[in-house]
Formats: C-alpha cells, sequence, structure tokens
C-alpha cells in the first residue's frame, strides 16, 4: 500500500486524522491496529484508501504512521506524524456551581493544536460556551438533575484532542 496523504500531520491524544492513499489494506479486508509516531491510534472508520484515527497517547514527538493489517502486511510513511504539546488547564473558577453559574477556566494551549473550542464538559454536563482564547474559556454551566462532588472538567478542541481536568467542578 501507500499513504498520499495525512490530515493533520500534528496533532495530540484524540486529534481526529484522516490517513489516505492506495490499497491501504496491504492486500487484506481491513486493519488490525494504526500507530502515529508510535503511539496506537483509535481506528474511527476504514475502507482501502480512506482511513480516521483519533491519536493516542505520546509526548512530544515525531514518528512514522504504521497501518497494520489483519493479514500482518504492513503500510508505513517514515517521520509523518508529530504530536505537539498538550495544552495543560491551571485554573478552574468557581469550583463549584449550578445552572447558570459561570466558570472560568484559563489554561496554556487549550486549543489542543486546533483554533477553537468546540465543547466543555462540567462534571460530564455540556456547558454553554460564552468566549474562549487559547488562555481562556468562559463557560455557563448547565442544569444538572444530581449534586456531585470534585468532577471532571473536559474540554475539547475542534480537533477532537481534550484536556480533562480530575476534580476541579462540583454541582451544587
Amino acid at each position: 500500500g501507500v499513504i498520499s496523504k495525512i490530515s493533520p500531520a500534528s496533532g495530540q491524544q484524540g486529534t481526529l486524522v484522516t490517513i489516505e492513499g492506495s490499497n491501504l489494506f496491504g492486500g487484506g479486508s481491513s486493519l488490525q491496529s494504526v500507530q502515529l509516531a508510535d503511539a496506537e491510534a483509535t481506528i474511527i472508520s476504514q475502507n482501502n484508501t480512506y482511513i480516521i484515527v483519533s491519536g493516542g497517547v505520546n509526548g512530544n514527538k515525531t514518528g512514522d504512521v504504521v497501518l497494520t493489517a489483519n493479514t500482518g502486511a504492513i503500510t508505513k510513511r517514515l517521520q509523518a506524524f508529530e504530536y505537539i504539546e498538550l495544552g495543560s488547564v491551571i485554573s478552574v473558577s468557581p469550583s463549584s456551581g449550578q445552572l447558570g453559574t459561570v466558570v472560568d477556566i484559563r489554561g496554556v494551549k487549550l486549543y489542543n493544536g486546533g483554533s477553537a473550542i468546540t465543547s466543555v464538559l462540567l462534571a460530564g454536563i455540556s456547558a454553554q460556551i460564552v468566549n474562549e482564547t487559547s488562555t481562556w474559556i468562559r463557560a455557563i454551566a448547565s442544569y444538572s438533575m444530581n449534586a456531585t462532588s470534585n468532577s471532571d472538567v473536559t474540554v475539547v478542541a475542534d480537533t477532537g484532542a481534550f484536556l480533562i481536568v480530575p476534580g476541579a467542578f462540583s454541582y451544587l
């Protein structure tokens, strides 16, 4: 097989990556695995010419894209994907609230290699994004039927890459 295009060619955990080419199954009927720079990616969709994967966990590293077919055949493109530095959340304020609470999330590289934030989850519940930059997000908490304590805050970028802040928000 031949890999002709990888888009985007850089990303992070959760980044949706499209791999295009010919005979990507290498004579097989499906892919068994996809590696992006030595990290196992999750296969979302596949056919012999077009594959969509979600980036795995890896640090700042550039490496090969390796497709392994169900027959064991390997299709490879050298030095074709780069994991970029993960963003980070510095603070979530306030750390608790209810319907209508304005929550500020501050951090570094919150876009995770993308250009926008597509969703913010407070304790697993989608919040309304009011404003966002790569260093600051303002969101409004939605209604929660149940009180929660020390639940995760998740920030998802338009690339599919995400940041999870464990125990950062509680619904009252």
